[in-house]
């Protein structure tokens, strides 16, 4: 017997051997509150999973959430509403393992971000591991910030988690995405209520981002144990994770502008001289910062079009940087080009 034909019926026995890849037509919905990155956020979520075969099936997830005051790039809103969508499409054995494609898409007016990637997850009797790694890409609206803000990345999630009694799911999480490191914990747990589960989910990460957020799920579908959930029912929804990604993502970009703007902060000293006029006509001026007579490290360019208050600030690589302190009036509207 050829090779090819042994692999295929070796295939086909073990696909024919195999658990149902989801048990039955099944959902949930849940609420969630908390904070991320040190602001409050509000998210309602929902997934649907349905057998496509014996041993296959497929997910869909959406994801609604507020996300209160927050710079997003060098742009600032109140509160910011956050949509998302996400796609599995997966083999699994809900005794051995699960292995699928997903995606997932989370967008706002103000940035948006995509995944694309495998994930996998190895039963054993009370552990599961598991993961997920692919391509993964955000896209800020401002752009005029000292970190990229159109920015393609490899990611990978890592997690491992154990079922101390069968309706409780108790994980650690790590994570890597747009070379931002950030791990917690996640928990979960069942009460003896029909279909109806709380959970915590806490991480911290590279340059101060962390996220705290509790809340509740109501499963459709047969009454089971929560391990059996995990394992026959849904995968995970993963749209909350891409979320996370920009918050991480956003905190880098936040400290980077922190640092940035103390190389304006300096002592008193110093001579501020000046040339051409600020407003009016023609509308165009150079102002210098520096110590004594040497050559400040700035120049104020105020454009000579129609209309008060444009204008843009550059920072040269002079030899005598100047020290000095910029402010920004409430009102204002700068763009500022990092080299």
């Amino acid at each position: 017997m050829k090779p090819t034909a042994c692999l295929t019926i070796l295939l086909t026995t073990a696909i024919s051997m195999a658990n149902p890849a989801v048990s039955e037509f099944n959902g949930k919905f849940g609420a969630l509150h908390g904070s991320m990155d040190s602001e409050s956020i509000t998210s309602l979520e929902g997934s649907i999973s349905w057998p496509v075969h014996e041993c296959f099936g497929m997910q869909l997830d959406g994801l609604y959430s507020t996300a209160g005051q927050r710079s997003y790039g060098f742009a600032t809103a109140d509160d910011v509403d956050f949509g998302g969508v996400g796609a599995h499409f997966f083999w699994r054995d809900s005794e051995t393992a699960m292995v699928g494609l997903e995606a997932g898409y989370v967008f706002s007016e103000l940035v948006d971000s995509w995944e694309l990637g495998i994930e996998a997850e190895r039963y054993f009797e009370w552990l599961t591991l598991g993961g997920k790694m692919g391509v993964a890409s955000i896209r800020f609206d401002s752009s005029s910030a000292p970190i990229e803000t159109d920015k393609d990345a490899f990611f990978c999630q890592l997690y491992l988690g154990a079922y101390p009694v069968d309706d409780l799911w108790v994980s650690l999480i790590f994570e890597n995405r747009f070379d931002n490191l950030f791990y917690g914990m996640e928990v979960e747990y069942e009460p003896p209520l029909p279909s109806l589960s709380f959970f915590a989910n806490a991480m911290q990460g590279d340059h101060g981002y962390d996220h705290a957020m509790v809340g509740m799920r109501y499963y459709f579908g047969a009454d089971k144990p929560l391990k059996n959930r995990h394992r026959a029912s849904d995968p995970r929804n993963q749209l909350h994770s891409i979320q996370h990604g920009i918050g991480a993502y956003q905190a880098e970009m936040h400290q980077q502008i922190v640092k940035s703007a103390a190389q304006f902060n300096g002592g008193a000293e110093g001579s501020i001289g000046g040339s051409g006029s600020i407003g009016g006509q023609p509308g165009g001026g150079t102002v210098v910062i520096g110590p004594g007579s040497g050559p400040g490290a700035g120049s104020l360019v105020i454009s000579s079009e129609p209309g008060p208050g444009s204008g843009n600030l550059v920072i040269g690589a002079w030899p005598n940087t100047g020290e000095g302190t910029f402010v920004i009036d409430p009102g204002s509207i700068f763009h500022f080009d990092f080299p």
